[in-house]
């Protein structure tokens, strides 16, 4: 999909289909934004250096750029952010199957 603003929706909504998977109720992940996630990282008592929490925001950093392109929503997605939420939900997705088979 190349379409900034669908992409921002998907990339969200595929990082907290991921995170909440793993965690239920109250500690389920609302959001992409920095406030959510901190928010979350408290709850789930993970440190801000933690590999995930650091995933997280920088999802949510591309989102936000990607929502602040708002004049430019149907345009083609640049291939290097492509490429860059590409790799971050690849390593989330690992991240939290591998804490799945621990616990």
């Amino acid at each position: 999909m190349s379409n900034t603003f669908l992409n921002k929706v998907v990339a969200e909504r595929n990082a907290l289909a991921v995170i909440n998977s793993a965690y239920r109720g109250n500690l389920q992940l609302s959001g992409l934004s920095m406030a959510a996630i901190k928010t979350w990282q408290k709850k789930v008592l993970l440190p801000a250096s933690h590999r995930t929490v650091q995933i997280l925001l920088a999802l949510g950093e591309v989102a936000q750029t990607l929502s602040n392109r708002s004049n430019e929503s149907f345009a083609t997605l640049n291939a290097d952010v492509q490429e860059r939420l590409d790799r971050l939900m690849a390593e989330l997705e690992f991240i939290i199957r591998a804490a799945r088979s621990e616990g």
